[in-house]
């Protein structure tokens, strides 16, 4: 990747979570191969006076026009990762650094254009975080409502494309996920005592028809053969086709997959996974490590918690939350509360949804799947989930009152590895789900989803 920007000619970056997944030592490598600057200025040194951890900001001169461009990331990053990822740092709200940095660059530097380069969605509306206390994960409007001083605010994080949109007369503008498209700004100036902008606005310029660039492909040549070599490589068969376009909806095979893994390598009463890719395709036969890598495409590691049997079920309340109720239907299935990847389901018990059910009563008949007992409000369960969740990811913990409850292991691979390697020690895809879960309005549920199943699609 850092080859292909460096040939670009890429002249700032900001850093993103899934930048720091790998680790500090791998992202300092990065850095030194990077002929241009990784940005994070609210990426701060933990026992300093907020001291960036990397470069907050680069200038960048274009015949007389001197350009700032500061660079922000995430703050949510406490949530998903484990500590010991990003060891030292600690990451402060964006719009009240923005703020800092703003002011500290328009004297120190006097630039003609500031620019937010923010790896972080573009508003609360799109990220269900209204009610949420701050750093919030996706701060780009309210940073562009407290800082008139910046000229555009270019944001990333939340997969949507945003062409122009102006917030308290900054321009904002966002091209979402996989090249699909570039932010293409234009800005307008005109030279009197000092540079003066005069109009700004952006665009979105599709990706799809722009012919790849031969040389660019020869030199990425030997390292896209050798990935997609490895990517190939089979785990295991599968006897039927396999798809994901009902699995919000019924129990599901490929997630049930995950709990398997996941129960089998921590010895854990219940498992709790979600779907990452509701419009996975399966074809019968060989399964191979670019099977799986659609099927668990983050980097999470595996934690058993251990929670009574009154917060499991109030952890599955909280889930199903994700569903409209009956009430509801005609605004369709699913509500706004919960993204896609924040809906889990359960393995070790056996539940039923009915969505007739005011929010908090939904859950019925949650019995033991190994005794057919009813769960015990009293009782301990470990209980298998990634480390996102277990680190407070998507609230759950919160709503069910077990954000103190213990932790009693932790994997040292992540959870896509086990299930690779689940499968290549000859474990088998079992291609029939347990059925242990269903909504009690499954039929009438599915025949409504059925009618936006491309918005299902493109879920995450």
């Amino acid at each position: 990747m850092i080859i292909a920007m460096n040939y670009i000619g890429y002249q700032a970056a900001a850093l993103g979570n899934h930048d720091i997944e790998q680790g500090l030592p791998v992202l300092n490598e990065l850095q030194s191969q990077a002929n241009f600057p990784i940005l994070a200025a609210n990426a701060v040194h933990e026992n300093s006076k907020n001291k960036p951890y990397f470069k907050p900001y680069t200038i960048i001169n274009i015949d007389e026009i001197k350009i700032a461009v500061l660079g922000m990331i995430t703050p949510g990053i406490p949530e998903w990762l484990n500590k010991e990822v990003y060891t030292g740092i600690k990451f402060l709200d964006i719009p009240e650094n923005t703020k800092y940095w703003v002011k500290k660059i328009r004297k120190e530097e006097k630039p003609d254009i500031i620019i937010g380069l923010l790896h972080s969605g573009y508003g609360e509306k799109e990220s269900g975080e209204k009610d949420k206390t701050k750093p919030l994960e996706n701060a780009a409007i309210e940073t562009a409502q407290m800082n008139p001083n910046l000229n555009a605010v270019i944001s990333g994080h939340i997969h949507i494309p945003l062409e122009s949109v102006f917030v308290n007369g900054v321009l904002m503008t966002q091209p979402g996920a996989y090249a699909k498209n570039i932010s293409l700004v234009h800005i307008h100036l005109r030279k009197g005592d000092k540079w003066r902008i005069t109009g700004i606005g952006s665009e979105l310029i599709s990706m799809q028809d722009i012919k790849r660039d031969e040389d660019l492909f020869n030199i990425l040549k030997p390292y896209f053969d050798k990935t997609k070599e490895f990517s190939e490589t089979p785990l295991t068969v599968i006897d039927k086709d396999l798809n994901t376009l009902h699995s919000y909806f019924k129990d599901c095979a490929v997630v049930d997959l995950i709990h398997q893994v996941q129960l089998k390598e921590t010895g854990a009463d219940i498992s709790v996974a979600a779907l990452f890719n509701p419009s996975l395709q399966l074809a019968k036969g060989d399964i191979t490590i670019a099977d799986i890598a659609g099927i668990y495409k983050y980097e999470n590691f595996l934690y058993v918690r251990e929670l009574t049997g009154k917060q499991v079920k109030n952890y599955l309340e909280f889930c199903a939350t994700f569903f409209n109720g009956t009430e509801s239907f005609s605004e369709g299935i699913i509500s706004d509360k919960l993204k896609g990847y924040n809906y889990d389901t359960l393995e070790g018990v056996n539940y039923e949804i009915d969505l007739s059910k005011p929010e908090g009563e939904r859950i019925l008949n949650l019995t033991e799947s190994s005794t057919s007992l009813p769960v015990n409000p009293d009782k301990v369960y470990k209980v298998a989930m990634n480390n996102y969740r277990s680190n407070g990811g998507g609230g759950h913990l919160k709503a069910s009152n077990a954000e103190t409850t213990p932790i009693v292991y932790r994997s040292n691979q992540p959870v896509r590895d086990l299930i690779i390697n689940y499968l290549s020690d000859g474990n088998l895809f079992l291609t029939s789900p347990t059925g242990n879960w269903k909504i009690v309005q499954e039929d009438e549920v599915i025949k409504i989803a059925e009618r936006n199943l491309d918005k299902i699609k493109n879920m995450r």
